[in-house]
């Protein structure tokens, strides 16, 4: 990854940060949960993203057309999201309290083979991470 002009924070940071504000925001606006956000990428995109970032993804999914059929099929859509996504400048003074308060039954629900504890889930997510990179073969 070369980031050909300088921005503040680098591409992944950059792109998870985007990701992150969305997710305060729908969860400071009521529209779901800290664990139903969590949940939705887990379990949504964040599976094909494992595999590939999402211009490759909607190079997949445009079918003989591409990023082009994607843009087809999924413009209006995209632009109706796009329209609506959140350009909050700074994290709302509430969300501490409020992400406080909804990661602890997140983490109540996790299933006995990730465990309900940091350190476990910790060590959840790092032997999917190493899985993962193994199966890039970057590890």
């Amino acid at each position: 990854m070369v980031l050909n002009i300088e921005k503040n924070g680098f591409i992944a940071n950059r792109l998870m940060h985007a990701l992150w504000r969305e997710e305060i925001a729908l969860v400071c606006e009521g529209v779901c949960s800290m664990e139903d956000a969590d949940n939705a990428w887990t379990f949504g995109p964040g599976l094909r993203l494992a595999a590939f970032g999402p211009a490759m993804n909607y190079e997949l999914g445009g079918g003989d057309l591409g990023l082009k059929g994607c843009a087809i099929k999924f413009g209006a859509m995209t632009n109706a999201v796009f329209a609506d996504i959140s350009d909050m400048k700074q994290v709302p003074d509430t969300w501490a309290d409020l992400s406080g308060e909804q990661i602890i039954p997140e983490m109540e629900h996790f299933p006995p083979v990730i465990g309900n504890t940091k350190p476990q889930i910790a060590s959840f997510r790092d032997n999917v991470i190493i899985s993962l990179l193994k199966m890039h073969e970057r590890l």
